[in-house]
C-alpha cells in the first residue's frame, strides 16, 4: 500500500481524531499515544506546505502505573511467513566510509532500508545491532544507538525488537554471505545461478529465535502488519 502524497494529506488528517476531547475519542479504542501521534502528523504536514519553519510538537502524558514514557515496539516480522522474506531484494556492500557517514545518509533520507541508493540499507543496520560493524563516538562504542534511531518499516520491525531487547543480539545469527557471486544486490530467492540466498538463510534462523523469545519481549504499544519495503 503506497502512502499518500504529502499535499494529499490534509483533507484525510482533518478527519481524524486529534483531540481526546473529540466526541468520536474512545479510550477503548484510541490510546493518547496514538492521538498525539496525529496530532503532531497533522501540525508538522500543515506548516510544511505552508512554508512555516516551525511547528507545535505535544508529548503524551507520561504513564502513572509503569513510571515510564511510552515506548514503542514494531513486532511485526514475528508473523512473517517465509514468502515474505523471499521476495525481497536488497542492496548491500560493506561500508568503505565511516559508519556515521552511512548513518547520516538515512537521517538526509537519502538512503532506504532497501539499499538502492549507498548499498547500506537494513544489512548495515543488523549488522551495527548484531556487532559486525562498530560505530564510536567520543570513543565509545555506540553502533546499537545509532542503529534504533533510523529507519521503518517491515523489516524495521527486527532493529525494533533487537534495540529493546539487548539479550536477543548475542542470540540471533551474524548476516553471512554464502553465494559464489558475491554481488551488490541480495535476492530473499534462489535462482540458477546461486543456489542459496544469504538474506533467506538470516530470516529462516532469525525469526524462530525471536519467536521463541516472544513472550519475554518487551513489547509495547504494538503495530499493525506492514508491508516489509511500503
Amino acid at each position: 500500500m503506497l502512502a499518500p502524497a504529502l499535499d494529499e494529506e490534509p483533507p484525510l488528517l482533518e478527519l481524524c481524531i486529534t483531540d481526546m476531547k473529540d466526541p468520536r475519542f474512545d479510550p477503548k479504542d484510541y490510546t493518547e499515544y496514538e492521538i498525539v501521534l496525529v496530532r503532531n502528523r497533522k501540525n508538522y504536514v500543515n506548516a510544511y506546505l505552508g512554508n512555516e519553519p516551525t511547528c507545535v510538537q505535544d508529548t503524551p502524558s507520561r504513564g502513572t502505573n509503569a513510571g515510564h514514557w511510552l515506548r514503542t515496539c514494531d513486532y511485526s516480522c514475528l508473523q512473517a511467513q517465509p514468502k515474505d522474506w523471499q521476495q525481497l531484494t536488497v542492496n548491500y556492500a560493506a561500508p568503505q566510509q565511516l559508519a556515521l557517514n552511512c548513518v547520516d545518509m538515512f537521517w538526509k533520507g537519502a538512503e532506504t532500508l532497501d539499499g538502492q541508493t549507498a548499498f547500506c540499507g537494513f544489512l548495515f543496520l543488523y549488522n551495527l545491532l548484531t556487532g559486525t560493524i562498530k560505530c564510536k563516538i567520543a570513543m565509545q562504542d555506540d553502533s546499537q544507538t545509532v542503529a534504533a534511531f533510523v529507519g521503518r518499516s517491515g523489516v524495521s520491525s527486527v532493529l525494533s525488537i533487537l534495540f529493546h531487547n539487548p539479550h536477543l543480539r548475542e542470540m540471533v545469527p551474524k548476516f553471512k554471505d554464502t553465494r559464489k557471486m558475491k554481488l551488490q544486490t541480495i535476492n530473499g530467492w534462489t535462482d540458477e545461478n546461486e543456489a542459496s540466498s544469504p538474506l533467506d538463510e538470516l530470516f529462516s534462523t532469525l525469526l524462530p529465535i525471536l519467536r521463541s523469545e516472544s513472550e519475554c519481549l518487551l513489547l509495547f504499544l504494538p503495530f499493525g502488519l506492514v508491508d516489509w519495503f511500503d
